[in-house]
């Protein structure tokens, strides 16, 4: 029976997903060390910048972690899928 995919292409997918990952991993931090640094800005709007700062990050967390988690299943599969091509050879479509 033929099998459909590229791992390659897979792979390249998972690397995407993880770079997505990492970005939003650096924006998350950035917006914690705003929400936490007692600069020159002060009063009502630097109040509430900073509460919506802070609500912001843990929201990005769990965007990097399912980002993550996409680009690692995609490694997997592309790994099972090469292994596949490999043994069947030719039957790949």
């Amino acid at each position: 029976m033929p099998v459909a995919g590229d791992p390659l292409a897979v792979a390249d997918a998972a690397r995407t997903f993880d770079s997505i990952a990492a970005q939003v991993a650096i924006t998350s931090a950035k917006l914690r060390e705003l929400a936490t640094t007692n600069g020159t800005w002060s009063g009502t709007a630097a109040t509430r910048a900073s509460a919506r700062t802070a609500t912001l990050s843990p929201k990005l967390n769990k965007v990097r972690t399912s980002y993550a988690a996409a680009g690692s299943s995609l490694r997997t599969y592309a790994s099972a899928l090469a292994d596949v091509v490999l043994e069947k050879g030719s039957e790949v479509s």
